[in-house]
């Protein structure tokens, strides 16, 4: 009766036997299973880390650099670094914004802005090079966010320029290094000031800017710390320290330091003179005043570019009519391909590229990239799979006898193997399950909680955020579980089969 239900189930039995040798040694079956469970988590979360980069990638690609659809000229292609404006975009039998409103037009498109980018001369001794960069920030802002973390346009203080106005807007590490706030000022420029301060700017004047009596000048106060006796070793050390980059404003509160940015550019006509070169390469001067800074958590932005009225800026770069770039934004982006024919077709021009979003350098580079981290994943997944490895070899080792029985009372080869990698195979899914469970829980909570990429790596020359947050998904967890299952159960394949080439009269013996 008993060898009949046998016979009749068959693969179930053997999957039972598996089953009960794992707590036959429940210390070794638990390293296995946390060895496993280890390498699942550590999958987990660098997949979702990656992807929380990948996500900035794109955002960041899609609000600067491409839009969700991006056209632009050949000739501009071959020398985009250089951001020139002698390749503009021209309509021969209609205008440039005859051809934007038709755009808007197709099914799909969220909005269409055109802007302008390009090198700007700084005539400032702190900062010599900049973008000058042409947008409707306004209407932009009401489709993007530019500062991701905060879910908002980036602006810290002011406001942003007025279409066709004499302004600008700089970043905040731009204003810094500009020195916005004024490190000296002669006493009359400061009493100029300091009267129309209000009761609690006065209080923070008082508090960081202190007159210089022997110069009769008021210096900001950057170190609150006693000065040192003068003696040779503390001169050797300064001199030291003077040839370190800095911050400017090292010991200034953050809140202080954006009300002192507010007050010198309510007070001051603070101006930020630059030139371009035009597109009929003749040099622009331009001396907008500054009515904004911004925080786009985007450090290269935040540290070059000053946002100009696009109209204003058209006019200086002689591109009446033309456009260098025009960004296109969908309500899908991942129909950009579809409606990239469609503008195509429009166009009919082979002069005139139409890139989408997908085809964006650092996008392409970055997936070429992900084929090294599958390979990275499956290293560490073999590697804590050489504990369940040994686990099988030892268990093979200390059960000859029972494989030798096994044998005799009638089990192939084939079933014999099956014993020992349903075996290895449960502990890979106790082990996967366990990891794919703490991974969820940590990167659910991790997804929350913003990641200062930039202080994690020193700065990075990439076009990812200064602050990344981890992503949290399912279908990652799945690829764990999926990942640390196949791969820890087939690196058990070869010790299991050990166990087949054992022949039963010898294993009865030993």
């Amino acid at each position: 009766m008993f060898i009949d239900k046998i016979k009749n189930n068959r693969f179930s039995f053997l999957i039972q036997i598996a089953y009960r040798n794992i707590y036959r040694n429940i210390r070794r079956s638990l390293f296995s299973i946390v060895a496993i469970a280890l390498a699942v988590l550590f999958i987990i979360i660098m997949m979702s880390y990656i992807q929380g980069m990948l996500d900035s990638v794109k955002r960041i690609a899609s609000t600067y650099e491409i839009g969700d659809i991006r056209l632009y000229t050949k000739d501009f292609e071959i020398k985009k670094d250089f951001l020139p404006l002698q390749y503009p975009i021209e309509m021969e039998n209609r205008s440039i914004d005859e051809f934007v409103n038709e755009l808007r037009s197709i099914k799909g498109v969220k909005a269409v802005f055109k802007r302008i980018a390009t090198p700007a001369t700084l005539l400032d001794s702190n900062v010599k090079h900049g973008i000058a960069w042409g947008i409707n920030i306004n209407e932009e802002s009401k489709i993007n966010y530019f500062n991701f973390s905060k879910r908002n346009n980036g602006l810290l203080i002011g406001r942003y320029p007025h279409q066709n106005s004499n302004e600008c807007a700089i970043g905040i590490r731009m204003a810094r290094k500009l020195k916005i706030i004024q490190p000296v000022m002669e006493i009359d420029k400061f009493i100029n000031i300091y009267k129309n301060l209000s009761s609690d700017d006065k209080i923070l004047f008082d508090k960081y800017y202190k007159l210089n009596y022997d110069k009769n000048v008021y210096n900001l106060i950057r170190e609150k710390n006693e000065p040192e006796k003068n003696t040779f070793y503390n001169k050797l050390k300064e001199m030291k320290k003077s040839n370190r980059k800095k911050p400017i404003y090292k010991d200034i509160d953050k809140k202080d330091e954006l009300n002192l940015f507010r007050i010198f550019i309510n007070n001051l006509e603070v101006e930020i003179i630059f030139k371009i070169v035009s597109s009929t390469y003749s040099d622009k001067f331009y001396n907008p005043r500054l009515t904004g800074i911004f925080d786009f958590d985007y450090a290269l932005f935040d540290t070059s570019y000053i946002i100009v009225p696009y109209d204003k800026l058209s006019k200086l770069a002689v591109l009446k009519n033309k456009a260098q770039s025009i960004f296109v934004f969908l309500n899908n982006p991942n129909d950009s391909e579809k409606i990239a024919e469609i503008i195509s077709d429009k166009l009919n021009s082979e002069d005139i590229l139409v890139k989408e979003w997908r085809q964006h350098e650092y996008l392409i580079m970055f997936k070429q990239f992900q084929m090294i981290y599958y390979i990275f994943y499956g290293v560490f997944i073999i590697i804590a799979s050489f504990l369940i490895v040994n686990t099988i070899i030892m268990i093979i080792y200390e059960r000859l006898k029972e494989i030798g029985m096994m044998g005799a009372l009638g089990m192939n080869r084939k079933e014999i193997v099956i014993v020992f990698f349903m075996e290895a195979l449960v502990l890979s899914l106790f082990g996967a399950f366990l990891g794919t469970i703490v991974g969820g829980g940590l990167t659910f909570y991790l997804s929350r909680i913003p990641i200062n990429i930039e202080a994690l790596t020193g700065g990075i020359d990439f076009p990812t955020g200064n602050i990344i947050y981890i992503r949290f998904s399912f279908l990652i967890l799945l690829n764990g579980f999926l990942y640390g299952v196949i791969l820890s159960s087939l690196c058990t394949i070869l010790p299991s089969l050990k166990s087949a080439f054992i022949e039963p009269v010898e294993a009865l013996r030993k």
